[in-house]
């Protein structure tokens, strides 16, 4: 068994995130999506080893920008004329020095959780901005620190929640996680 149930489900909104349009399945379509003419499209990577049942963050990095400190899964946003999968796989690669692929075999499969919401402040400000988390393994690499990062974790998916601070959008994701994922051997 590999752990994962359905990618079809209902994620409970955690108090205090505030959500435009939330999904937990890649097929469903966003109404607000029609509103927006630019978005920015973000995957990251929750990078799972099913034999330690351990799930990989990353500490943003203290000097700044956007919530520094906070621990958050792998990834970044898409390059011009990149696929979501090439842009999972180089994001990751680029911040943890692992190659990754999907866990399910497709992106489509392997997304647990999305979210969009319109950017209020900064250079990304009244885009759309798409956030995509799709579950996936390790092909190859060795774990390396980036220099945007200040830390990375490997924490039990059951303690990953409590794991602080962390990105709203994750914290989410890893309950997403949380409920769609059955330990080794317990089906």
């Amino acid at each position: 068994s590999r752990g994962l149930l359905s990618l079809r489900s209902q994620v409970q909104i955690l108090p205090g995130v505030p959500p435009v349009s939330i999904t937990v399945s890649a097929s469903e379509t966003f109404w607000y999506s029609e509103l927006m003419t630019e978005r920015i499209e973000v995957y990251r990577g929750i990078i799972y080893d099913e034999l330690r049942d351990e799930v990989l963050l990353v500490q943003r990095g203290s000097g700044g920008g956007y919530m520094p400190g906070y621990y958050e899964f792998p990834g970044g946003k898409a390059d011009p004329n990149e696929s979501p999968t090439e842009t999972l796989q180089r994001e990751v690669q680029e911040e943890t020095g692992l190659l990754v692929e999907p866990f399910d075999g497709t992106l489509e499969q392997s997304t647990i959780y999305m979210q969009e919401s319109e950017m209020s402040t900064g250079k990304y400000a009244g885009k759309l901005y798409l956030s995509r988390f799709i579950v996936s393994r390790i092909i190859s690499g060795t774990v390396q620190l980036s220099n945007e990062h200040d830390a990375l974790v490997w924490d039990r998916v059951h303690e990953a929640r409590n794991r602080t601070p962390i990105t709203p959008d994750s914290l989410i994701a890893v309950a997403a996680f949380k409920a769609l994922w059955t330990p080794r051997g317990a089906q």
